[in-house]
């Protein structure tokens, strides 16, 4: 029992040292969990030996204590076994059914330790391979699955971003055209046209000139556009904001 308890005050220790440790990295270490797979394996030991010597204690204890008194020796036993024996076994069960791959590939003392059925028994050692693989074609759907997903909130996002800047582009090109009273004007191929060469937003706008812009439109429209875009009007109010599509045109 006196082994037990230094067992007991070992893990206890070891246990508050990794949660101080995991408050203080897990954040920024995102294989913080994998890196520990060393002390959480003989963190585990101590706590199946714990277990063991504690049971052993209790039974030296109760052999020790009713010795000469047969009945009761086995009576005690019976129940400490009724006691024990259920939380044994659901463990046991837990293991074998949601972790199989990892118990199929843990040590032989662990599994003889966390599920004997799966290494003593015919059956128990079929089950758990089918579990093993299982758990494997799961995980690997899961890993897949979640790279599609990852995949496609950046493709919605970049195509989010794509439409803003497209809808900013013709909120500029607008009210360039309705400043210069050419409202008719079909926007939608100087649009394509700077977009061509990956100007997809007003904001890749700012550092070209009237001369550039006009390469990619008529050169009056361009020079409006150009000074749209550097008024402080048009910096703050402007043109970056979908709401703003129905202001009234620029005025010089």
């Amino acid at each position: 029992m006196a082994i037990a308890i230094g067992l007991n005050i070992q893990l206890a220790f070891l246990g508050s040292m990794m949660w101080i440790l995991s408050i203080g990295f897990s954040a920024s270490n995102p294989n913080w969990a994998y890196s520990c797979r060393y002390i959480a394996v003989y963190m585990q030991m101590l706590f199946t030996y714990m277990v063991l010597f504690v049971t052993l204690g209790l039974v030296l204890g109760v052999i020790a204590k009713f010795a000469p008194n047969i009945p009761t020796v086995i009576i005690t036993l019976v129940l400490i076994g009724f006691a024990e024996l259920p939380g044994f076994y659901y463990i046991s069960k837990l293991v074998r059914e949601e972790v199989p791959l990892e118990l199929y590939h843990s040590p032989l003392w662990l599994k003889l330790v966390m599920s004997p059925q799966s290494v003593l028994t015919k059956k128990g050692r079929s089950d758990l391979q089918k579990g093993a693989i299982s758990r494997a074609a799961t995980l690997r759907e899961q890993f897949f699955s979640g790279n599609r997903v990852t995949h496609n909130r950046s493709t919605a996002a970049s195509s989010t971003s794509e439409r803003e800047g497209r809808k900013n582009l013709q909120n500029l090109l607008k009210k360039a055209a309705e400043s210069i009273g050419r409202s008719d004007i079909d926007i939608s191929i100087y649009i394509a046209r700077l977009e061509a060469d990956l100007y997809t937003d007003v904001e890749h706008l700012t550092e070209e000139d009237a001369d550039e812009l006009s390469r990619y439109m008529p050169r009056r429209l361009a020079k409006e556009a150009h000074k749209i875009i550097m008024t402080a009007d048009g910096k703050e109010e402007g043109i970056k904001k979908t709401s703003q599509v129905n202001q009234p045109p620029y005025h010089t």
